[in-house]
């Protein structure tokens, strides 16, 4: 199976969207916060009011569908994993907006959930 291949649900997923539910809206709530201080991640999980989308909207996510595209249709696994993925647009991007944010021990407890093993945060 090809990369693009494997990647094919994926894609179709992030063009089309997935119904927000409970938990990811419960998720993105739990780091409106740090999403708000990101722009590229403010306009992607954020209403305009600056709250997280509504629970039965559709959340599609354009740009991760044209990354999982370009990467299946022009690189191998690793390339795609190294260069595109962990080098990539999206890689700079959080190390100039991220990166030179600086974390307060209070900041750094509230953008850092706590994971349980089925995926939900406290």
């Amino acid at each position: 199976m090809s990369l693009g291949e494997a990647l094919q649900p994926a894609i179709e997923i992030a063009r089309d969207g997935f119904l927000v539910d409970q938990i990811f809206f419960g998720q993105i709530q739990g780091n409106v916060d740090f999403f708000d201080d990101i722009t590229s991640t403010r306009a992607l999980y954020l209403d305009p009011d600056g709250t997280p989308r509504d629970v039965g909207t559709t959340f599609p996510n354009p740009d991760m569908a044209r990354t999982y595209e370009h990467g299946g249709s022009t690189v191998s696994w690793p390339t795609y994993v190294t260069s595109v993925v962990y080098w990539g647009d999206v890689m700079e991007n959080w190390q100039s907006e991220f990166l030179q944010r600086r974390l307060t021990r209070e900041s750094r407890a509230v953008s850092s959930p706590a994971w349980s093993p089925d995926g939900r945060v406290s």
